[in-house]
């Protein structure tokens, strides 16, 4: 049997890793187990307790960082092109879905989040991807009422070791759909109380072709580059620091007016770790990050034939924050009468700017973000205590001051704020309370159960908020940011069950999640009417939904096995205050994947699909999606134990499908009315350790 390929790990424990590939993070994207000793529910992947897995998730090879979010059970994606699928998770995106690297927080660099933060962080070159469906912990900035997702990487440091040491994974993957050619390399070196590692990676596609044999205009380029260095000062203190690049070059976006000729996100990281692992203080943890995103985007770089105003948007994002946080008592409650501790505070600071030119005149036309400053500063306690050994409470408190402030508008601007909202605000400034309290109860050696409620804010995001698009004397063409909307105010219940065991031989695992989520003052776009500007206002919403995932591994005799995995979610939302329907609402949705793992090789076969969804928002939804199910082969054999080699097809029978959540295809001559996926495609992949 080898290793399991998921972690049942607390908040605040490390867990240092190897080399890790693309094929890794695929293979587990569709298991996730309870932090019993936590606060939260988890995806880990962790390649430290699995060598390279033979399958990847529902028979999908995940080309993107993107695609494989939204292959993730509970995870959707609205795609605007092949690097802009923004994930969506319990029905709230942008603000409110978390997304960092090493604790550093990116923004995306586009108004219209052309480019998403998920764009710039291949996941390839991360060692652990935590997923977060819902709010189980405040310890990580601002909450994020809609999960998060958090990826970490460090230098790994052979202590005690006299002797240099070089290791390393080079990996490459074609695809015959759209040529797309990548290559990524990840080497760690140190000596003794010291490590580099540098990881490095480059892609290249054209457009693809659909199941209609249509084109899909989503060419794009991109080269990443990271330097991680770490020193051991002392037996309990740790210095970890990492400089990261991101570049996007020629990335065509069907669902938008624009394409991007260059996007660039750059961040930083400096951490402390001071490991006490005494009876009352376990550790304390500084650490540092900034972070700085230029993106451009324009109608005619990239887009033959532009006829009429050529329009450029180049736009700019910086933050800068910190955290600190102190542990105090166990670091797992097993007992009556233990507990656990995590208090810490943390801040950032985030300037946002944007403008669309004409380039005809290069004459600005709009500020779009007019020099927007945001700043927050939050300070949490959250902990665990046995009141049994198989009851376990947890609590968390959290408060945030959030300032969001714009520079001067001009005469014209500021009338058509007053005209819309009665107000031309320049500033916005909340105090915004969240809370958790739950329960946690182990039925028996193999079952355990949660059931928590929570409360959180999230206030308006910078587009929400202080966006401002003229591109036309119409009132019908401007696009105007609410500056008095109120905070979202979140409540949910969750009820989770997880159970794993061994039956007639066969070992399994399965969990399950049921929430409710109430959404006072939620915000949305709305439009009084035909040749009225677009507005943003507060509703109230609510959503119930499900999550189910469930895994049976068989051994069929020594050193063969049958793996089974399934996995299936819903979530339903209804506006309280009117009969109008809920925006970006993922439909049903479900997965299914066998595979046979032989001694050095095996085989594969997955199918994914989504039912129909006809309660839209008619505004901001493309409109009703149709039901699709695709199906997926792969295979793969181990020339030496160090070399794999992977191939399989995806939509093996060329399926016309297109995600209910991804944006309308304004740009391609396509039948399909969304940005659809990619037909038929023969991938080839390789990796090599040394």
């Amino acid at each position: 049997m080898s290793p399991s390929l998921t972690s049942i790990i607390s908040q605040t424990r490390i867990i240092p890793s190897r080399m890790l590939s693309f094929t890794v993070i695929g293979a587990v994207a569709s298991v996730a187990l309870m932090a019993t000793e936590s606060t939260g529910e988890f995806l880990i992947i962790t390649p430290e307790e699995a060598p390279i897995p033979a399958h990847t998730s529902h028979g999908i090879d995940p080309h993107d960082s993107g695609d494989l979010l939204r292959h993730l059970p509970g995870i959707s994606g609205s795609r605007l092109g092949a690097m802009g699928i923004d994930p969506i998770m319990r029905g709230q995106g942008e603000g409110g879905v978390g997304l960092q690297a090493n604790d550093a927080t990116i923004l995306a660099g586009c108004p219209n989040r052309m480019d998403p933060p998920s764009s710039y962080l291949n996941p390839s070159l991360f060692d652990e991807l935590i997923v977060e469906r819902g709010l189980h912990s405040l310890a990580h900035g601002l909450p994020t009422p809609g999960g998060s997702l958090r990826l970490y990487r460090r230098a790994r440091i052979r202590d005690g070791e006299e002797e240099a040491h070089l290791a390393g994974e080079i990996s490459s993957q074609w695809r015959s759909i759209d040529d797309q050619r990548a290559i990524s390399a990840d080497v760690n070196a140190g000596r003794g109380p010291w490590a580099l590692r540098t990881l490095l990676s480059a892609q290249e596609a054209s457009d693809y072709r659909d199941g209609n044999n249509q084109q899909v205009s989503a060419a794009n380029r991109s080269a990443q580059g990271s330097v991680l260095g770490a020193w051991q000062v002392a037996s309990d203190w740790r210095l970890d620091a990492e400089a990261s690049v991101s570049n996007h070059r020629e990335v065509r976006y069907p669902g938008a007016g624009m394409d991007s000729p260059n996007s660039t996100a750059r961040y930083a990281t400096l951490g402390w770790t001071w490991s006490v692992d005494q009876e009352f203080l376990r550790r304390s943890r500084l650490a540092l990050h900034w972070s700085e995103v230029e993106h451009v985007m324009d109608n005619f770089t990239l887009r033959e034939n532009a006829s009429g105003m050529l329009r450029e948007a180049p736009s700019q994002t910086r933050s800068i924050g910190g955290r600190w946080s102190m542990h105090l008592g166990m670091d797992e409650v097993r007992t009556g009468g233990a507990w656990s501790l995590q208090v810490g505070l943390d801040g950032a600071h985030n300037r946002q700017d944007a403008e669309l030119i004409n380039r005809n005149t290069n004459a600005p036309i709009s500020p779009m973000w007019n020099d927007i400053d945001t700043r927050q500063l939050g300070v949490y306690g959250e902990g665990v205590y046995g009141l049994s050994t198989a009851l376990r409470v947890e609590t968390s408190l959290r408060v945030d001051w959030w300032r969001m402030d714009r520079a001067d508008h001009s005469l014209v601007d500021t009338a058509a704020l007053d005209n819309a909202y009665n107000s031309a605000a320049s500033s916005m400034e909340e105090f915004l309370p969240a809370a958790i309290l739950g329960l946690q109860a182990d039925v028996s050696h193999s079952w355990t159960l949660r059931l928590a409620g929570s409360l959180a804010h999230r206030p308006a995001t910078a587009t929400e908020g202080f966006f401002m698009r003229r591109p036309g004397p119409l009132p019908g063409m401007w696009h105007l940011g609410n500056p008095t909307l109120k905070p979202e105010r979140h409540q949910m219940v969750d009820v989770s069950m997880h159970t794993a065991g061994e039956w007639f031989g066969v070992e399994g695992n399965t969990q399950a999640e049921i929430f409710y989520h109430r959404v006072d003052n939620a915000i949305r776009q709305v439009r009084a009417g035909p040749g009225e500007p677009l507005l943003y206002d507060n509703t109230d919403i609510e959503m119930i939904g499900i999550v189910w995932e469930g895994r049976l591994d068989y051994n069929l005799y020594p050193g063969h096995r049958l793996l089974l995995q399934a996995d299936a979610s819903y979530t339903r939302a209804s506006n309280r205050n009117d009969t109008s329907g809920v925006a970006r609402i993922a439909p049903a949705s479900a997965g299914l994947s066998l595979d046979w793992e032989g001694p050095s090789y095996g085989l594969g076969l997955g199918s994914q699909g989504e039912y129909r969804q006809h309660r839209i928002d008619s505004l901001r939804d493309v409109g009703p999606s149709s039901s699709w199910v695709t199906l997926g082969l792969r295979g793969y054999w181990d020339l030496t134990p160090a070399l794999r080699l992977r191939a399989g097809i995806d939509n093996l029978f060329d399926r016309a499908y297109a995600y209910h959540l991804s944006q309308e295809n304004i740009f391609d001559d396509s039948d399909t009315e969304r940005v659809s996926e990619p037909g038929r495609s023969w991938w080839l992949a390789g990796s090599w350790r040394f």
